[in-house]
C-alpha cells in the first residue's frame, strides 16, 4: 500500500512534465450566464483562536460545522455553532484510531465519512453521538484480498469504492459478510487502447455521493472532467449516464522504461483541465464544484474552482453558477437551504462562504482569520425554487404594437406580469432573435402574487415591416413565454 501511496501522489500531481500542444476548448456548460453576487457581513466565529488550520474540506449539518485537517495533529474537527464546543477526532498517524491521508469527505444522514487512502480504512463520525464521552469514530478496513482502493463511501449496509480495479470501476463490499462484487465498466474518454489496469489509475482520483435513499451514486473525477451517473441496485451498480466536459490531455506509457526513475504510466500535461473539486447534493440535484484550470496556468492552485454545475440525479445539466472567489469545497444544509463554499481569502487564510438570498444576495460569517461566506441557499422559500419549481405567470399582454418607428430613433416597450403561481417566479433569461433589440428585467425573484416588467427597447437597423419575437425563459410549465412586437420602420 505504500507504493500505491506515493506511485499515485506522484502521478498525480507530479507527473506534468509532458507539454504536447493540446489545449481543448472547455464544454458549453461552464458559459451559462449566471446573476452577479453581491456581499454582506453577519456573524463572528474566531477558528483561529480553535486551533483550526489548514481545513482542506468542510461539511455543514444542522448547527454543526465539519471540517476535514489531514495537516494536522487531528485529521477531524467538528464544531457546534450553538454551543461553541469544538471536538477533535482521528490523530494523525497510521495506528489503530489513527489516520494518514484523506481528500475527501461525505455525508450520508447522520453520519460523515471519508477514506484514508494511507491505511486502507474507511472512517465514520457518527454526528448523533460524537459529543458522547469516549466516542470513538468507526474504522473498517478495505484493503483486502489484495485490492487498492482509493476512495469510498457507505450507501445502506454496503460500502462502494473506486481504486486500482480491473474487474470494474466500482467495488460493492458488504462489511458484514465480507462479499464484494465488482461493476460497471470504465468510461471510454480515456481511449479504447487503454487497458483496464491502465484506466483504473486514469480514473483513481474521485469524489462520490450518493443520493438520500442510497439509490443512485453519482461519481466525479478530479483530474478530468468525468461525472458518471450509476444506479444501486443490490450490490451491483449500473450506469445511467455519463458526462464529459472535456477531452482528457494524457501521455501514456504502455510498458516500463528501463531507466530506474520513477515510472508514470498515465501523465496528465500541464495543459490538462482539472476536473471536479467536490460535490454536494441535495434531494433532486448535484452540485460539482469544478476547476478547468491547468497545471501551467495556476499550479498548486489548479484542484479549486469557482463554477458551480448543476445537474439533476438524471445527468441533466441544469444550471451553471459563476463564484466571485475560488473555492475548494462545498456543501449542502438541508436545514438552512444553503451550500457552504471553503476558499482562501487575499491574505491565504481559508475561509466559507454561503449564499442565503436567492442568486444574488450572500452573506459572510467572519471566522477571524477565517471567514464562513454563505452560498447558494436562500431564506424563505424550497430549494427547488432556485431551479425549477414550476409556477404560472399572468402577462398584462403578450403583443405590442409599436406603429411607425422612425429610423434612426428608438423605441421602449414595457411588458407588464404578475406570479399568479405558488412558488416564486425566476426569469432565466430574456432573449432576442435580432441585435436590435435591448432587454432588461429585475433579476430578483418575484413572489407569489407580487409584480414585474420586462422592458424592451427597439433600436431599428433596416426599413420595412417588422415582427420581433421575444422568448422568456423562466420556471413555467412552458418553460418559455413569446412576447411579440409588431410595427413598420419608416425614414
Amino acid at each position: 500500500m505504500k507504493f500505491i501511496k506515493y506511485t499515485i501522489i506522484a502521478l498525480f500531481f507530479a507527473a506534468c512534465h509532458a507539454e504536447p500542444e493540446m489545449i481543448e476548448e472547455i464544454t458549453p456548460l461552464v458559459h451559462t450566464r449566471a446573476s452577479s453576487l453581491q456581499f454582506t457581513q453577519t456573524e463572528n466565529i474566531n477558528l483561529k483562536e480553535l486551533g483550526i488550520i489548514r481545513p482542506s474540506k468542510l461539511i455543514r449539518k444542522d448547527s454543526l460545522y465539519i471540517i476535514l485537517t489531514p495537516k494536522s495533529k487531528y485529521c477531524f474537527a467538528i464544531y457546534n455553532n450553538n454551543t461553541g464546543k469544538l471536538k477533535r477526532f482521528v490523530p494523525a498517524g497510521s495506528g489503530e484510531n489513527e489516520g494518514l491521508y484523506f481528500l475527501t469527505m461525505n455525508l450520508n444522514g447522520n453520519t460523515v465519512s471519508s477514506f484514508d487512502f494511507g491505511t486502507g480504512r474507511l472512517v465514520e463520525l457518527d454526528l448523533t453521538r460524537y459529543a458522547t464521552e469516549g466516542y470513538t469514530p468507526e474504522f473498517t478496513p478495505l484493503a483486502t484480498n489484495g485490492k487498492n482502493p482509493l476512495g469510498a463511501l457507505r450507501a445502506g449496509n454496503q460500502l462502494i469504492s473506486t481504486g486500482i480495479y480491473t474487474e470494474g470501476r466500482y467495488r460493492c463490499t458488504n462489511p458484514a459478510t465480507g462479499d464484494e462484487y465488482f461493476s460497471v465498466p470504465y468510461p471510454e474518454c480515456a481511449g479504447t487502447s487503454m487497458s483496464d489496469s491502465l484506466k483504473s489509475i486514469f480514473y483513481a482520483s474521485n469524489c462520490m455521493v450518493v443520493n438520500s435513499s442510497n439509490t443512485r451514486l453519482a461519481c466525479a473525477n478530479m483530474q478530468y472532467g468525468c461525472l458518471d451517473l450509476c444506479d444501486i441496485e443490490g450490490n451491483t451498480l449500473n450506469r445511467v449516464n455519463e458526462i464529459h466536459l472535456n477531452r482528457p490531455g494524457i501521455t501514456v506509457q504502455h510498458k516500463r522504461p528501463r531507466s530506474t526513475g520513477i515510472w508514470y504510466p498515465i501523465a496528465y500535461t500541464k495543459h490538462n483541465l482539472f476536473g471536479f473539486c467536490d460535490l454536494t447534493t441535495s434531494d433532486d440535484y448535484i452540485f460539482a464544484l469544478y476547476s478547468g484550470r491547468t497545471y501551467r496556468q495556476y499550479k498548486g492552485e489548479m484542484d479549486k474552482g469557482r463554477i458551480i454545475l448543476v445537474f439533476d440525479w438524471n445527468g441533466t445539466h441544469v444550471r451553471t453558477y459563476h463564484l466571485p472567489n475560488t473555492c475548494s469545497s462545498i456543501s449542502y444544509d438541508k436545514t438552512t437551504n444553503s451550500i457552504y463554499a471553503l476558499r482562501k481569502s487575499r491574505n491565504h487564510h481559508p475561509e466559507f462562504m454561503k449564499k442565503i438570498e436567492i442568486l444574488l444576495t450572500v452573506s459572510a460569517v467572519t471566522l477571524c482569520s477565517i471567514t464562513v461566506w454563505y452560498a447558494f441557499g436562500y431564506s424563505g422559500y424550497d430549494m427547488e425554487a432556485l431551479i425549477a419549481a414550476p409556477t404560472t405567470v399572468r402577462f398584462d399582454r403578450d403583443s405590442l404594437q409599436l406603429g411607425f418607428v422612425k429610423y434612426g430613433t428608438s423605441r421602449k416597450a414595457v411588458f407588464r406580469f404578475i406570479n399568479t403561481g405558488t412558488s416564486p417566479l425566476i426569469i432565466r433569461d430574456v432573449k432576442s432573435a435580432c441585435g436590435c433589440t435591448s432587454v432588461k428585467w429585475d433579476k430578483y425573484p418575484v413572489k407569489p402574487g407580487e409584480s414585474g416588467e420586462i422592458s424592451i427597447v427597439f433600436d431599428p437597423n433596416s426599413l420595412g415591416r417588422f415582427t420581433k419575437t421575444i422568448k422568456v425563459l423562466c420556471n413555467v410549465k412552458e418553460k418559455v413565454i413569446n412576447l411579440k412586437l409588431y410595427g413598420s420602420v419608416i425614414e
